[in-house]
């Protein structure tokens, strides 16, 4: 839970500077809230709340989305983002074909 925190005071202090816009900083934040999914914690809902309020979703920002859903055990959040992302045309890249054939994998067992 303190990794949680310390992640939302960071989150907090981007958005007083004015860096909360900054892509690299949106997808930073998904991939950080995504890193603390214990067991209870709101990270994932925090991470799906900046994701979904980013204006700009390149492939870093649905890898970092997707991968974290697959992290967390959820597969099923996981191969849904990832049909959306492909409704879209989102440009595959290697990180996020990885994650398609370990969600696979999650799903099959």
């Amino acid at each position: 839970m303190m990794r949680l925190e310390l992640g939302g005071a960071v989150h907090a202090s981007m958005v007083k500077f004015g860096f909360e816009e900054d892509p690299h900083v949106r997808n930073t934040l998904v991939h950080m809230y995504c890193c603390c999914c214990q067991d209870g914690s709101s990270g994932p809902v925090s991470a799906k709340k900046v994701f979904d309020e980013s204006p700009v979703k390149d492939s870093v920002t649905w890898s970092a989305m997707i991968g974290g859903y697959a992290r967390a055990g959820n597969s099923a959040r996981a191969v849904t983002l990832f049909r959306e992302m492909q409704v879209i045309v989102i440009k595959l890249n290697y990180e996020l074909f990885i994650f398609f054939f370990f969600l696979l994998y999650m799903t099959a067992n």
